[in-house]
């Protein structure tokens, strides 16, 4: 369906706008949680890096 042709129809159908509003939503709100998840990985791998190298230096100072 092309994009003039589910205007025209949202024009004359309300719940055809009502549908399309919803998938809209839906759309956006998949969005929001790809993003907080990427976000949350992208802070547990550097907790795990910082934890890491945090026990490097205590090896390194363990050695010396």
């Amino acid at each position: 369906m092309k994009k003039t042709e589910s205007l025209l129809g949202a024009v004359f159908f309300p719940e055809v706008l009502e549908l399309l509003v919803a998938d809209f939503l839906d759309h956006v709100q998949s969005l929001a949680h790809e993003f907080l998840l990427d976000d949350l990985q992208q802070f547990v791998l550097l907790q795990r890096l910082t934890r890491h190298v945090q026990r490097q230096v205590i090896g390194i100072h363990l050695h010396v």
